[in-house]
């Protein structure tokens, strides 16, 4: 058993929408489900405040709010879990064969 922990930079703000609705379609979301999302992640804008002055506005093409649902769903896809278990699966017998190589025993 083993843990692999990776933190991507600006995960949530980077991700490609367009990718996350192609993984919705393929999980078998529903189409109003699709479409309620993809209005819901359209037309947002992003401005900084600081000290009551307001930056330019942005508009927002990338990523999905923080704290939402939205976000977790990205990455909790079968895709996504079956790509980490079948490389962990590889990582883990590389570490067996070098373990038995070297007359190792881990620990239970």
């Amino acid at each position: 058993m083993g843990i692999l922990c990776v933190d991507f930079t600006s995960a949530f703000d980077i991700v490609s929408r367009n990718i996350f609705l192609q993984k919705m379609t393929h999980l078998g979301i529903r189409r109003a489900i699709s479409h309620a999302l993809k209005n819901c992640l359209a037309g947002r804008i992003h401005f900084v405040r600081i000290n009551g002055c307001d930056s330019d506005t942005r508009i927002i093409t990338h990523g999905v709010p923080q704290g939402s649902v939205i976000g977790p769903t990205m990455y909790c896809t079968s895709e996504t879990t079956d790509l980490l278990t079948n490389t962990l699966n590889n990582v883990v017998a590389q570490l067996q064969e070098w373990w038995n190589r070297n007359l190792m025993v881990p620990h239970p």
